[in-house]
């Protein structure tokens, strides 16, 4: 057995008594079976925690009206815009203090100081400058998102082989064709991982900022059933939230693997 089969081989191997989609179902069945029995159960006021039928049946209500994939679509225009605008910045930056000593000593004390700046303490004074718009939404995601893909491009440039250089400078192979034929296929992963950070980052600041700032989308939503009191709808919503945060997930998480499916860290069965 080769060592990279020795790193990603299980430590002990345990023949599944059930297929693999039902031992991934259990713990979503017992988490609904808990909340309906906390619903049931009389601990709390009726219209305080409602059960998971009423819930999924609002939810299926919105989303029979134009309004809530209006809501949708906001939420989701915030996080791509903001996803691109971090990936636009962070990976030629990240390229850079990867390649040059000098500029990552440079600026290693600025990178530590702005990322030391909770991202929600910005939010009041951003609102200030820019209130209720999309200007607001996109610049708190972008200050915080560009840190995972930017450290990740950094770490996964100053991680290339240093044999696959020097094969390069060999060659006589222009910086650019460094970059472009070795530097970048390397870094390709830990790229990929920042990515994938950065997503579920932004989706789940997009939806904060909107509730907090009231900037238009699902989260304004949600914060307006909440000081309703409509408690369905705060459920619901709340719902449609987490979905929305796994489903970005579970995509970028199947594209990292579909990108890097040659890196041995996807040969591990999921």
């Amino acid at each position: 057995m080769t060592s990279a089969a020795l790193r990603t081989a299980p430590v002990f191997r345990v023949r599944p008594v059930m297929p693999s989609a039902a031992q991934k179902a259990i713990a979503p069945v017992v988490l609904i079976l808990g909340w309906a029995a906390l619903s049931a159960s009389g601990l709390f006021a009726a219209d305080t925690i409602p059960g998971p039928v009423p819930v999924v049946g609002r939810v299926l209500e919105m989303a029979a009206t134009t309004s809530f994939w209006t809501d949708i679509a906001s939420t989701m225009t915030g996080w791509a815009l903001g996803l691109l605008y971090s990936t636009i910045i962070a990976v030629p930056v990240g390229i850079l203090l990867g390649t040059s000593d000098f500029a990552y000593r440079s600026c290693r004390f600025i990178i530590e100081f702005l990322r030391s700046i909770p991202t929600l303490g910005i939010i009041p004074l951003v609102a200030l400058i820019y209130g209720t718009t999309r200007q607001t939404e996109l610049t708190v995601v972008v200050a915080a998102c560009v840190w995972p893909i930017l450290l990740q491009t950094m770490y996964g440039v100053r991680d290339v082989d240093g044999a696959a250089l020097e094969a390069a400078r060999s060659y006589r192979l222009s910086k650019f064709q460094v970059i472009r034929f070795v530097i970048v296929p390397s870094a390709t992963p830990f790229v990929a991982t920042g990515f994938r950070i950065a997503a579920v980052m932004a989706m789940l600041l997009a939806i904060g900022i909107e509730l907090l700032a009231a900037v238009p989308g699902i989260g304004k939503t949600l914060a307006q059933a909440q000081m309703n009191a409509q408690m369905v709808d705060v459920f619901a919503l709340t719902l449609v939230t987490a979905l929305m945060g796994v489903a970005v997930l579970y995509l970028f998480a199947a594209g990292e693997r579909r990108l890097c499916r040659w890196h041995p860290s996807q040969r591990i069965p999921s």
